[in-house]
């Protein structure tokens, strides 16, 4: 009796091994069904090198710039998992799963000693490294030579963090090295977008859930470029970089939407194509009397207006031809058409609306900026000279005319989702302008 109870308790051992087995790594499973995504961005032409690129989440409106043309996205998804505060910078390793080789980033607050150790689901030591950890971000590469789950601990004198890993390929050795070291660089002000705080975090990764839409800038030297996307799996995306420089001088960032490419920004140049300069305007009989091309910055304030809504056109200066960058256009009513088909007539206006800085009123109907024009409200100049300034509306010239004295436009309301088109608004009034690549 005693030998087969004894054969029972170990019977019952082993059952309850393999149930504690099966859990931890049930749990673990569904722990890493939350991955992190590399993203990379490359020149199409592979003849400009991208120096950074700058990742906003726009359903959190979370911006952080990444000094490479690499992009990491945090999944939060995950049982357990919260996002962080904004700033907070979080011990992390990408990509996870991996396949021996993976990285880590890890925060330190002050120049320390940290120790990094491997260990596997029976509690083994696989691998132990005592490292000197840097003030600010310390990316270490390791490859490790077993196979499936394990478990990384990072000791430092006042914490202990651990994260589970999933190799899928072992590697030919354990090492681990530390591979560079930057501060951490947390710029937050008020900007000139209103009165809502923005924050540029250069770290290494950024919170998403699945689903999450992002805008990225790719910026190299004076060339920008606009993408969009909601990324599932790790991605290579090839980047179009286009000229875009004003009669002034400035550059415009761009994007592709469709088979057409826009620019992301309002006009503000106060010189043609070709050099000449644009008269300005401030006096209200002068503008409303005024049958000839005009400009001015929205309530006199070219300070704040220049980057923000850029300048207000009346529409005699679309008839020159030449107020856009060279091989660029004001766009016609078709193109902005077209543009509307391609995002949904009824949802197009939501996803060329601004969505982050808050300038528009509260409801902002449908706004999520998915097309990444970040379209604001910029108002406009009457035909009496009078601006009328707020956060309801914007208002963007068509190369299209209706007659003599009136020609077409296109407007974004707060309470919208759709793009308005109106045939009633005089030549006289002044309206922003955004250029289309010619084809």
């Amino acid at each position: 009796m005693k030998k087969k109870s004894k054969l029972s308790l170990i019977k019952i051992n082993r059952i309850r091994k393999t149930f504690i087995l099966f859990v931890l790594l049930s749990a673990i499973c569904v722990s890493l069904k939350a991955q992190n995504l590399t993203l990379t961005f490359a020149d199409k032409k592979e003849i400009l090198n991208i120096e950074y690129v700058k990742a906003t989440n726009l359903r959190t409106c979370d911006t952080v710039t990444f000094t490479n043309n690499e992009v990491y996205l945090h999944d939060v998804s995950g049982v357990g998992i919260k996002s962080a505060p904004v700033n907070t910078i979080k011990t992390s390793v990408y990509p996870n799963p991996f396949a021996e080789t993976a990285k880590l980033q890890y925060y330190s607050p002050a120049n320390e000693n940290i120790e990094i150790s491997i260990i596997n689901l029976m509690g083994q030591m696989i691998g132990k490294w005592n490292k000197k950890a840097e003030e600010g971000i310390n990316i270490f590469e390791f490859n490790i030579m077993n196979k499936g789950v394990c478990i990384m601990q990072i000791k430092s004198s006042s914490a202990t963090e651990k994260i589970m890993l999933l190799n899928i390929r072992a590697a030919g050795c354990n090492e681990i090295k530390n591979i560079s070291n930057s501060a951490v660089v947390i710029d937050e002000q008020i900007t000139d977008t209103g009165d809502k705080k923005s924050r540029d975090i250069e770290v290494l990764n950024i919170d998403f859930i699945p689903g999450d839409f992002f805008k990225f800038d790719c910026i190299s030297g004076v060339y920008g470029t606009i993408l969009t996307d909601s990324p599932k799996v790790d991605k290579k995306y090839e980047v179009a970089f286009y000229d875009c420089a004003d009669g002034d001088g400035n550059n415009y960032k761009t994007l592709t939407i469709g088979n057409q490419v826009w620019m992301a920004e309002n006009l503000r140049t106060t010189k043609y194509s070709k050099g000449e300069s644009i008269p300005k305007v401030t006096d209200n009989g002068a503008w409303s009397s005024s049958t000839t091309p005009a400009y001015c910055w929205l309530d006199h304030d070219s300070v704040t207006n220049f980057k923000l809504h850029g300048a207000l056109y009346n529409w005699f200066v679309i008839d020159t031809g030449n107020v856009c960058p060279s091989g660029w256009d004001v766009p016609s009513d078709d193109d902005w058409d077209t543009l509307e088909t391609y995002l949904g007539a009824t949802t197009a206006g939501g996803k060329l609306k601004d969505n982050c800085t808050g300038l528009w009123l509260a409801v902002n109907k449908g706004a999520t900026n998915e097309s990444g024009f970040t379209m604001l409200p910029s108002t406009l100049r009457g035909s009496n000279g009078w601006f009328n300034i707020g956060s309801r509306d914007g208002y963007w010239w068509t190369s299209t005319e209706v007659n003599a004295t009136i020609a077409l436009c296109k407007n974004l309301y707060w309470d919208s989702a759709a793009i308005t088109t109106y045939n009633s608004k005089e030549k006289k009034y002044g309206f922003s302008i955004r250029c289309i690549l010619k084809k």
